[in-house]
């Protein structure tokens, strides 16, 4: 983790700052140039996605957006049941 944090700052994609609070710890924020290329890489990425879903009407759609929800509140139901029992 800590070569490619290095490679996004070097690349001045990034800020690393020390934590208040731990100084092991470092926090990261996008720099001006970083937030700029996230941007363009998700203005880009919903045109795709807007590209590739013109081929369903609106009920497909609609129907894809809620079997996808359902599917993404079971998997984070799994990830949390884990956790739960664990504390237990």
């Amino acid at each position: 983790m800590t070569a490619a944090v290095d490679r996004l700052e070097e690349k001045g994609l990034i800020l690393r700052t020390p934590s208040p609070e731990d100084r092991r710890a470092k926090i990261l924020k996008l720099s001006p140039k970083g937030r700029s290329v996230v941007e363009a890489v998700f203005t880009r990425h919903a045109a795709d996605l807007e590209t590739v879903m013109a081929v369903l009407d609106q009920r497909e759609k609609r129907q894809l957006h809620d079997l996808l929800k359902r599917v993404g509140l079971f998997a984070a139901a799994a990830r949390a049941a884990p956790a739960a029992s664990k504390r237990t």
